[in-house]
């Protein structure tokens, strides 16, 4: 179940990431009518909430040095006298 799992986030953002290409390429090329801007605005809405949350999420669990800071801090549970650890 788990490879699953970890396969529905990356899937949801590769295929909002086609529709947005295929939304610019359809405009670029005049394809579209006059209402692409209500279109594209409301997906564009949506399309960041998900792809910030996907790479926020990502990002927040790799904060920068918090791995030194837990090795740091048994260390210094180990030499303070009295200290369990």
């Amino acid at each position: 179940m788990q490879p699953i799992q970890n396969l529905v986030r990356p899937s949801i953002a590769l295929s909002m990431t086609v529709v947005f290409c295929v939304l610019f390429l359809t405009a670029a090329f005049g394809l579209l009518d006059k209402r692409f801007n209500e279109i594209f605005t409301a997906y564009m809405g949506v399309y960041g909430i998900v792809i910030g949350f996907y790479f926020g999420e990502r990002s927040a669990l790799k904060i920068p040095g918090k791995e030194e800071e837990q090795k740091d801090e048994s260390k210094q549970a180990k030499t303070i006298p009295g200290a369990v650890g």
